[in-house]
C-alpha cells in the first residue's frame, strides 16, 4: 500500500515544485494548503498537500537565508474517498538551491536520501527519502558582473510517516533534524528551526489528519 501511495502522491507532487519556495527576495511565500485533483484516480483517494513549509533561514552552507529557497518539509496527508480514514501521511521534501560555475553549489545536498527527526533529546526517528529525485532549470542564468552561469535546481523526494511520529514531531518541545544527500547533509538545532515551521504542522494536522 505504501507503494502504491507513493505513486500516486508523486503523479501530483512532479508538478509543485516549481511553486516551493519562490516568495521573492525575503522568504518564502505563505503556507497554503490545497487539495489535488482527484478527478482521475480510480480510488478517489482525497489528497491534501502543502507548500512553503521551510525548517529554518539557516542554509546548508551555514549561512542565513534572505531569500525564498532553503529545505522544506511539507506535510501531505491521503484519506479515503469518503474523507473518514486517514491513510497515509508523508513529507514532501524539496531543497531549493542552485548552481554557479564560478561559486559552485555549497547549498546543494546532492540526492536526498535520509532524514532524522531528534524530538525531545530522544532516540532518533529516521526515515528514508522515497523517490528522490534533482531537477535542474532549463534555462541557466548569465551574470554579467560575475561572467558566471547560474542554474536553478529542486531537490526533492518524500518520506512517510506513521500518525503517532508525526504527533512526535509536531508536539516537540525541542526537535532537531539532520537531512542527509549525497552531496553533504545539513543539521538543524532546536534553535535554528523556525516557530511558523511548527506552527504549520499543526495547523495541517487539525485539518487534515486528527
Amino acid at each position: 500500500m505504501k507503494k502504491v501511495t507513493f505513486i500516486i502522491v508523486a503523479l501530483f507532487l512532479s508538478g509543485c515544485a516549481a511553486t516551493q519556495g519562490q516568495g521573492g527576495l525575503f522568504g518564502p511565500g505563505e503556507f497554503t494548503i490545497t487539495q489535488a485533483d482527484n478527478r482521475f484516480e480510480e480510488s478517489k483517494n482525497i489528497t491534501y498537500y502543502s507548500s512553503n513549509n521551510r525548517i529554518s533561514t539557516k542554509s546548508v552552507a551555514g549561512g542565513t537565508h534572505i531569500d525564498g529557497k532553503g529545505v522544506f518539509l511539507n506535510p501531505v496527508a491521503v484519506r479515503s474517498s469518503d474523507n473518514s480514514s486517514l491513510i497515509s501521511v508523508l513529507f514532501d521534501i524539496y531543497n531549493m538551491t542552485q548552481f554557479d560555475t564560478a561559486y559552485g553549489g555549497p547549498n546543494r545536498l546532492g540526492i536526498l536520501s535520509k532524514v532524522s527527526f531528534v524530538v525531545d533529546g530522544q532516540s532518533p526517528i529516521v526515515k528514508e527519502v522515497e523517490g528522490p529525485n534533482s531537477d535542474w532549470a532549463d534555462v541557466p542564468y548569465y551574470n554579467s558582473v560575475s561572467r558566471s552561469a547560474s542554474s536553478e535546481i529542486i531537490e526533492s523526494g518524500a518520506i512517510f510517516l506513521t500518525k503517532s511520529e508525526y504527533e512526535k514531531i509536531m508536539n516537540a518541545s525541542s526537535l532537531a533534524v539532520k537531512v542527509s544527500g549525497s552531496e553533504r547533509s545539513v543539521i538543524y538545532e532546536p534553535s535554528d528551526i523556525t516557530p511558523d515551521f511548527m506552527a504549520n504542522l499543526k495547523t495541517f494536522y487539525v485539518a487534515h489528519i486528527k
